[in-house]
């Protein structure tokens, strides 16, 4: 597994994960509306706040973990 702690995300890393974490739209506007660019644990946090971890989003995305 790579060590991402120190990788910053952006806010197109995260528009492009969108369509497959299928999010309402406030939930949507809510994670776009973060100051990017943000380490990526800070986007994990609010991703397990809308109930995704990095294995479901691998998952939805055709993936495996």
């Amino acid at each position: 597994m790579f060590d991402t702690r120190d990788r910053m995300v952006t806010r197109e890393h995260v528009r492009h994960l969108l369509p497959a974490m299928q999010l309402s739209p406030d939930a949507e506007r809510r994670l776009l509306d973060l100051a990017y660019p943000l380490p990526s644990p800070v986007v994990a946090e609010e991703f397990a706040r809308l109930g995704f971890s990095p294995e479901v989003l691998v998952d939805r995305m055709g993936g495996s973990p």
